[in-house]
């Protein structure tokens, strides 16, 4: 296995643990929009209330509530500024996918 196919995994396999969490973390929680949102979010760690509302067919107001929870909850976190068109991340999956590329000794040494 190359050194950035090991690196691909690694951060799939933590992304997937994050998201197994934040569902168990989520659970009891009467909108299945919530996890819905969850998911939705190891495709695309950025959302828009918006975006959430169309693309789930549902009322802004639902999304919005549900996007709210998950931001009570510290999976979101808003990153734009004002009251209008809120961009939120997730940022501990956004973490996972910018940190660098690992090569770790025993790697390099096998070359």
């Amino acid at each position: 296995m190359t050194a950035q196919s090991i690196d691909a995994l690694s951060r799939t396999e933590r992304i997937n643990t994050l998201i197994t969490d934040w569902q168990l973390k989520v659970v009891g929680r009467s909108e299945g929009v919530i996890h819905e949102i969850v998911k939705y979010l190891a495709v695309n760690p950025y959302i828009t209330t918006k975006k959430i509302a169309d693309s789930m067919a549902i009322a802004f107001t639902t999304a919005q509530r549900a996007v709210g929870k998950l931001e009570e909850l510290g999976i979101l976190s808003q990153i734009s500024k004002g009251k209008r068109n809120r961009v939120y991340c997730a940022k501990q999956i956004l973490n996972i996918l910018e940190e660098p590329t690992k090569i770790t000794d025993n790697f390099k040494a096998s070359f």
